[in-house]
């Protein structure tokens, strides 16, 4: 079963900034071949436990596992350069096929679940990214 979810991030007493997500509520009976198929998918991300928010306040909160790059995952970026990121998202290719590819399906995803956020930086990835693939990206220092 589908959920929307979103996931506060919160440093003290005061809410950072919100993360919009999408979780999957999985059968017990499926739960063990579920995460064997994720856990060789997700290879090198690391596996942890947050609390989620439900979209609809009144459901309150859920504990629930995602998949995060840290910084010791060999291809984890980071706050790295946006022109470098995009870069490396338009090129390269895992074995779940091509980095754009979810890059490019993750974003509208965004926008069809949640059309009232406007996350700037994942739009701006998006763009750089095909552009870059269609040949019309210029770097903002480079002249044509």
């Amino acid at each position: 079963r589908k959920k929307q979810w979103y996931q506060r991030r919160v440093r003290g007493d005061t809410c950072r900034s919100l993360l919009f997500r999408v979780g999957f509520e999985v059968s017990k009976e499926e739960a063990d071949k579920t995460l064997t198929y994720l856990n060789d998918r997700q290879s090198g991300y690391c596996l942890r436990e947050v609390t989620f928010y439900h979209s609809n306040n009144d459901l309150g909160t859920q504990q629930v596992l995602v998949y995060m790059a840290t910084p010791s995952n060999p291809y984890y970026m980071g706050d790295g350069p946006l022109d470098t990121v995009a870069e490396t998202i338009a090129w390269c290719e895992g074995e779940a096929g091509p980095n754009y590819e979810y890059l490019f399906n993750l974003a509208h995803m965004m926008r069809l679940l949640f059309p009232c956020q406007k996350d700037a930086h994942l739009f701006d990835l998006e763009e750089r990214v095909k552009d870059m693939r269609s040949g019309h990206y210029v770097k903002p220092n480079e002249k044509r």
